[in-house]
């Protein structure tokens, strides 16, 4: 599947794009770099099903103990379009990137206005916003599955 890179972002990454020095810090990642550390396709989809869990099950009590959001209650597709940005952005925090740094969209959620979520979806520099083509039009998808509850 790879060896491990520097991501877009310039992150140390691997696999399907797991953070490698979020994981072991910039020393360890650039050591498994330098050794030439690769990773098989097995490995890599066992990384991306760890990694996906380890997302669904901090999505859902973020959303729980931050912004009392019962995820059992937003549909399975609009879970799906946060646990979407969460993987991508991480959680983060309120005053960064991340899927927590979307305060009135996350307000707007916890008020069932999908409207409202939609477009604070979009109004983000980092994402709707994004000077890369490919993240805007993931937003966009995002936006809509959020305001319409379908992919």
């Amino acid at each position: 599947m790879g060896v491990p890179m520097p991501c877009a972002a310039g992150y140390i990454s691997v696999g399907h794009g797991r953070n490698l020095q979020a994981r072991m810090g910039r020393e360890g990642a650039m050591a498994m770099m330098s050794k030439g550390y690769r990773v098989g396709q097995c490995e890599a989809l066992g990384m991306l099903l760890d990694d996906l869990s380890a997302t669904v099950k901090a999505t859902r009590t973020m959303l729980a103990e931050g912004h009392s959001i019962d995820a059992t209650t937003l549909g399975a597709v609009r879970f799906e379009a946060l646990v979407d940005m969460a993987f991508h952005m991480g959680l983060g925090n309120n005053k960064g990137r991340g899927l927590r740094s979307f305060t009135k969209m996350l307000a707007a959620i916890a008020k069932r206005d999908w409207h409202t979520a939609a477009t604070e979806c979009l109004d983000s520099k980092n994402y709707g916003h994004s000077p890369l083509r490919g993240v805007r039009l993931r937003a966009a998808e995002v936006a809509n599955a959020l305001h319409h509850n379908t992919w």
